[in-house]
């Protein structure tokens, strides 16, 4: 209600793992078991996903364009109106999905495994240790952070990974930036990390 968390009536005993929405009356959950919750401003009910996999991220450019990804390379899309199973190339959990735009999104898990969605078709990215990657975010399509386990912080810009110095061995299982001059990093026993970064001048 804009003042306070409420708890609400879930159709599912199962482990939620992710959630997204492109507004209040369109919101997608992800789970255990390949489960695919949506909310349409008034109650969540299950949608089919084709996959048993265990799902963990979810996002979107719009409410008819939504990649949530999972495990054993799970890699679905929504298009509005059904949800399909696109094949990832890989069998490794995927552990996060970001994009800047429906021509530019990017996951990421384990092995060092990122991948990059052109609009039309997805490729690897090399260059990434092999660790777990748990999240990605950027601030646009030339600049994103990825965060992984043993404090792992990578930087891509100007088509270029950078590995940047985290001050913490805790696995890294979240991070946001503000732009492409701040980011945070959250993790393992309490870890907080901030980020001060001069701009690239460098293009994608």
């Amino acid at each position: 209600d804009g003042t306070a968390w409420s708890r609400v009536t879930s159709p599912t005993t199962l482990a939620l793992n992710g959630v997204w929405g492109s507004g209040k009356s369109d919101v997608w959950a992800v789970g255990d078991d390949g489960l695919l919750l949506h909310f349409d401003g008034t109650s969540w009910s299950p949608t089919t996903s084709g996959t048993a996999n265990i799902l963990v991220s979810a996002w979107g450019s719009a409410g008819n364009d939504v990649w949530v990804v999972g495990d054993g390379g799970t890699l679905l899309h929504f298009d509005g109106t059904a949800w399909s199973v696109i094949s990832s190339g890989t069998a490794e959990t995927l552990y996060t999905v970001w994009g800047s735009s429906s021509s530019d999104v990017w996951v990421a898990g384990d092995s060092g495994v990122v991948l990059r969605f052109d609009g039309t078709a997805w490729s690897a990215v090399a260059g990434a240790p092999a660790v777990s990657l748990f999240s990605a975010w950027g601030s646009g399509a030339g600049d994103l952070w990825v965060v992984g386990s043993h404090g792992l912080r990578l930087r891509w810009r100007a088509a270029a990974w950078s590995l940047v110095g985290s001050q913490s061995a805790q696995d890294l299982s979240g991070v946001w930036s503000s732009g492409p001059d701040a980011a945070w990093a959250v993790g393992g026993g309490g870890t907080l990390l901030r980020e001060h970064v001069r701009p690239a001048g460098g293009g994608a």
